[in-house]
């Protein structure tokens, strides 16, 4: 636990000042929000009669802050809440703590399977949400259902959390290792010294030389996932580590080995690379958004041609995309793209909606796209809502002979709100008046 003291409060509060005149473009994630500001304190007496009131116990080292810190304010992500004293928006539940150093993928896909029934009713959701958070204060969020959670007791009191909060039995809560004041000084040190904190909580904190003795005792290959991915945090990489990365064997952890060479060594990177996409085709396509763009069209053929061969294309390799997308978004890349090399792979049987919609994205720019009119007006007529969707916002700005004879026929099949925005923006691009909504029938007001 750090030494809570008035001096070590002043020195914080220098750490955010020195942290919002580095970055005065206020470039860091959330630092247009918070603005490296810090709330007024309030009193450990309104503090503690907030506990009474809400029959909560608030983590010692939140309390520590917003009594002599900042009630709330600059910190990592989009900053730190504070407690308003006459009102219940701080999220804090007692009772003993689910999340723990020790807590298991078994033990966490285990309180969470009811919620896997699609039948599951509210009550037992409530429930099961209620012991994942107790013992938890949230403190902070980085953004849609992702928040972070400090512990409010026991013996990893502070300690520091990141949840989804749509709860996936797969995604357990990831632990920073760091307590709150420890998660919260480190941020600011990370900015003043130049590192990025765009994954701020994933990385370890250390040195490079740090890092590489890290992996050397790692005995666990997600120990030597972190910490190889932690070398992201440094703008330049000194050689000795650049010599540590290109020692690590081909064959363990290649597409960490790949991603760090593209990045701080491009020539070794691009050599692994070509030898990855004859050993390894996967490890490289999934880290080839890491390549700069001025080298991409020389892959042109070469993506062209795993798209159509890849075995098991549509298979995930990151949590949002498949290889079939990242070959899709390489290709959009390349200067040389054409619909006529995209539009073959649309009529494969084994081409997931998600892949088919990527691929009509990347297509909404291509020049020679009218070539495949037919095409395009198949998806729009008997595709999924999805495919279709993502179909009409590709040709949407198009004009073309056979797209104004079928916007009428498209009208009246979609009605949603989203495809008939498209289908306005195709009307307009046709020169086709926009037909009047039907107005539902009610008494005059």
């Amino acid at each position: 636990m750090q030494n809570m003291t008035s001096a070590y409060a002043t020195y914080l509060q220098n750490l955010v000042k020195q942290a919002g005149q580095i970055d005065k473009d206020r470039a860091v994630f959330g630092a247009s929000k918070h603005d490296y500001r810090l709330n007024p304190v309030i009193s450990l007496s309104e503090v503690q009669a907030y506990e009474q009131a809400h029959n909560i116990k608030l983590p010692s080292e939140y309390v520590f802050f917003v009594t002599q810190v900042g009630n709330g304010g600059a910190g990592p992500y989009y900053g730190i809440y504070g407690i308003h004293v006459d009102k219940h928006y701080l999220a804090s539940y007692a009772g003993t703590p689910l999340l723990s150093s020790k807590l298991t993928q078994a033990q966490w896909a285990e309180t969470l399977a009811p919620m896997d029934d699609d039948d599951c009713p509210d009550a037992v959701f409530d429930q099961i949400e209620e012991i994942i958070l107790s013992g938890t204060t949230s403190i902070g969020t980085q953004g849609c259902s992702y928040e972070t959670l400090a512990i409010s007791a026991g013996a990893e009191e502070n300690r520091i959390f990141y949840t989804n909060c749509d709860w996936d039995r797969q995604a357990m809560p990831f632990d920073t290792k760091m307590t709150f004041l420890e998660w919260y000084e480190n941020f600011f040190k990370e900015i003043i010294i130049g590192n990025s904190v765009s994954s701020y909580g994933f990385c370890k904190i250390q040195t490079q030389a740090e890092l590489i003795q890290s992996f050397a005792q790692a005995t666990e290959k997600a120990e030597q996932e972190d910490c190889l991915n932690s070398f992201f945090r440094f703008p330049k990489l000194e050689q000795t580590t650049i010599d540590f990365i290109q020692s690590i064997s081909n064959d363990d952890l290649p597409e960490h080995k790949l991603s760090l060479l593209l990045k701080y060594d491009t020539p070794q990177g691009l050599q692994l690379f070509d030898k990855l996409l004859v050993k390894n085709p996967k490890a490289a396509i999934s880290k080839s958004i890491r390549i700069p763009k001025e080298y991409l069209p020389s892959y042109y053929e070469t993506f062209l041609h795993l798209l159509y061969t890849l075995k098991d294309g549509s298979e995930k390799c990151s949590w949002a995309s498949s290889y079939h997308d990242v070959l899709l978004y390489r290709l959009k890349d390349c200067p040389q793209i054409k619909a006529k090399d995209i539009i073959p792979f649309l009529k494969q049987e084994t081409v997931s909606d998600n892949d088919l919609c990527t691929a009509f994205f990347i297509l909404k720019n291509v020049s020679d796209k009218t070539e495949y009119i037919d095409i395009f007006i198949d998806f729009m007529l008997h595709g999924s809502h999805q495919v279709a969707r993502s179909t009409l916002q590709a040709i949407s700005d198009t004009a073309h002979p056979a797209l104004q004879a079928i916007c009428p026929i498209l009208w009246e099949q979609y009605t949603d709100d989203m495809m008939r925005a498209n289908l306005k923006r195709l009307y307009q691009a046709n020169g086709l008046p926009i037909p009047m909504t039907k107005k539902s029938k009610g008494l005059p007001k």
